[in-house]
């Protein structure tokens, strides 16, 4: 787990955003044991989440967990680089040249474990 004695985060929200809500859960879990200041918010699609977005002006990580949507003209992904947010992306398949979105991104393996979610929060604390 990193380190945040402290500091904060730089993002005070992460979404997390899978279509499965036991996994949502199990991710929003590690997140908060990892990262107790930030505010974790859960959602099924990525449109429900980028609606929720467009209602705050809070610096995001978006944790999207499988299955792939298309993100590359999607809303969310692009408050989320307006944002100068991180939108991290749990998937089988590791994201491919052509997968360009309007935000920075990260992409981590499923299945998670609870040590490779904490290592890629770790990641994504190292890249504030």
């Amino acid at each position: 787990m990193p380190d945040t004695s402290g500091a904060s985060p730089a993002a005070k929200q992460c979404y997390v955003v899978a279509s499965n809500s036991f996994i949502a859960e199990d991710a929003a879990q590690v997140l908060r044991e990892s990262l107790p200041e930030c505010d974790v918010q859960l959602f099924d699609h990525p449109d429900s989440a980028a609606s929720a977005l467009q209602l705050t002006d809070e610096h995001v990580h978006v944790w999207m967990i499988g299955p792939r949507w298309d993100l590359a003209r999607h809303a969310l992904a692009t408050l989320v680089g307006a944002r100068d947010g991180l939108m991290v992306i749990l998937s089988a398949e590791p994201l491919e040249d052509g997968d360009q979105l309007a935000c920075r991104t990260l992409w981590g393996e499923l299945p998670f474990t609870q040590a490779s979610l904490a290592a890629l929060i770790a990641e994504v604390w190292a890249l504030r």
